[in-house]
């Protein structure tokens, strides 16, 4: 399996499109939390959740199953003033 290997610029915009989207969620949803399903080979994607998690933007989990990730995420108010900044 082929991992995805992304530039400087694109991780950039992985995590703030990822928090975004779990902003988005959250208001969206009443406060519930975000979940989402990629393939593994997708590392960049499971890195990006971690850095946002270090920053205190999110707090999350993550579910290794064979072929795919699961995540839960909650976003946190650093995430949320990142977002609306």
């Amino acid at each position: 399996m082929e991992h995805i290997v992304l530039s400087i610029q694109e991780r950039k915009s992985l995590r703030y499109s990822i928090l975004k989207q779990i902003y988005e969620h959250y208001f969206e949803s009443g406060g519930g939390s975000y979940t989402e399903k990629f393939e593994k080979n997708n590392v960049e994607k499971l890195l990006a959740f971690k850095y946002l998690s270090r920053k205190g933007y999110i707090k999350f989990t993550y579910s290794d199953y064979q072929n795919e990730y699961e995540v839960d995420a909650d976003i946190q108010v650093e995430g949320i003033d990142k977002v609306e900044a």
